[in-house]
């Protein structure tokens, strides 16, 4: 049995995002890139916002990649900078 592990990570930033699998295995960690989009506001009603509707296709896409590369993946971990 092999002590490898995967862990999803979802990175949304103001003008992108990513989605990472990390593999840990024993002491060493890799990190590899499976998806990255475009981000970027969207107006209504004269405000801006996030296109929430596409950002939630766009990282499950990300995880379905991840899935097809590694069957078991332990976690999903999402973080989201701060735009000011």
């Amino acid at each position: 049995m092999s002590d490898r592990k995967h862990y999803i990570a979802v990175d949304l930033g103001a003008e992108n995002g990513r989605v990472m699998m990390a593999t840990l295995e024993g002491r060493n960690i890799s990190l590899r890139q499976i998806h990255r989009f475009v981000n970027g506001p969207i107006e209504k009603d004269g405000e801006l916002y996030w296109d929430f509707d596409r950002l939630m296709r766009e990282i499950k896409l990300g995880i379905k990649k991840t899935i097809l590369a590694e069957k078991e993946v332990q976690s999903i971990g999402v973080d989201k900078r701060a735009c000011t």
